[in-house]
């Protein structure tokens, strides 16, 4: 199961870095190398990233804020390039 969760971070974390946050900045999953597969089915079922038009995806923030492990899982890497 540990596999699953650190896969999905790294997979939103790629969405954060990349600043796909809003509908006006959604990106292809593929342009930031996420393969479209199990997890990121996983990823919209959770709500924590949206399809704007079916080709392009972005993250929302409000949702994975509410879970503070998956958004710590997010930002703890951008947290270390940082400091």
């Amino acid at each position: 199961m540990g596999i699953v969760i650190r896969y999905l971070c790294l997979s939103m974390r790629k969405f954060y870095r990349a600043g796909a946050i809003s509908a006006e900045t959604a990106v292809s999953p593929e342009s930031i190398h996420v393969k479209r597969n199990l997890f990121s089915r996983r990823l919209l079922q959770f709500g924590w990233v949206v399809s704007v038009d079916g080709e392009r995806y972005y993250l929302v923030e409000d949702e994975i804020k509410k879970r503070p492990l998956a958004w710590l899982g997010i930002t703890r890497f951008l947290y270390f390039i940082r400091s």
